[in-house]
């Protein structure tokens, strides 16, 4: 049985949740920038939506920014994030982890929880 049958997460989800999501704080910004596609988001912004520091929502957006999914731009002092998928394969990775995290909640948030103890 593998980490993601363990935990009762689909497997097709399973190498989407690894290639992008490092934490659950990851997890929790990457559904926001999806859910909220037309939108950008200041790194406080993400913070006080998520409820996170703002210096952890700024490595998660600078991860998944790094990781194909957002893009940034800087505006002043400060950079601007939002959703945007270097390409088609990268945004059904985003698509299947919504889905599940929609229908799994819990599976998908014990998938990123075990694979953040693993690496500790």
């Amino acid at each position: 049985m593998d980490r993601a049958e363990g935990v009762g997460l689909p497997e097709s989800v399973a190498p989407s949740v690894d290639l992008l999501i490092a934490s659950l704080g990851g997890l929790e910004v990457l559904i926001a920038l999806y859910r909220e596609a037309d939108r950008t988001w200041t790194p406080d912004q993400m913070a006080s939506f998520v409820r996170m520091s703002p210096r952890a929502a700024r490595l998660e957006l600078e991860r998944l920014s790094a990781r194909g999914v957002a893009d940034s731009h800087e505006l002043g002092d400060d950079s601007i994030f939002r959703y945007w998928p270097v390409d088609s394969a990268h945004a059904a990775h985003v698509a299947r982890i919504a889905a599940a995290y929609a229908s799994r909640r819990i599976e998908v948030i014990n998938y990123v929880a075990s694979g953040t103890l693993r690496r500790i």
